[in-house]
């Protein structure tokens, strides 16, 4: 998989978890990225399935820290080999919540 393609999924699958805890006025609309650095570790192969984990390292009202990491999927359960991280930062862009 091309080192572009890989920075892409990771851009798209640690706003996920960010989205899991927004409400309106806070990470409503998942921000802007502010850094995407994606550390490539082995090379993924064509016809390679990988799973991806991805967390919310912190969440304030302007800025986030995001981690995920992608490994080769197994069938037995067990982790597969770790092929590439990355650290994402976002900057929230909602507007402030109305006041009620």
């Amino acid at each position: 998989m091309h080192g572009g393609c890989i920075s892409t999924v990771f851009d798209i699958c640690t706003t996920f978890p960010l989205q899991m805890i927004s409400r309106p006025g806070f990470w409503q609309y998942g921000g802007v990225s502010r850094t995407l650095n994606v550390t490539y570790l082995r090379p993924v192969r064509v016809g390679t399935t990988v799973d991806i984990e991805c967390e919310v390292v912190h969440a304030g009202q302007r800025l986030s820290s995001l981690r995920g990491v992608m490994r080769a999927a197994t069938t037995d359960g067990t982790e597969g080999p770790v092929l590439a991280i990355c650290e994402h930062n976002k900057a929230n862009t909602d507007p402030p919540a109305p006041k009620l």
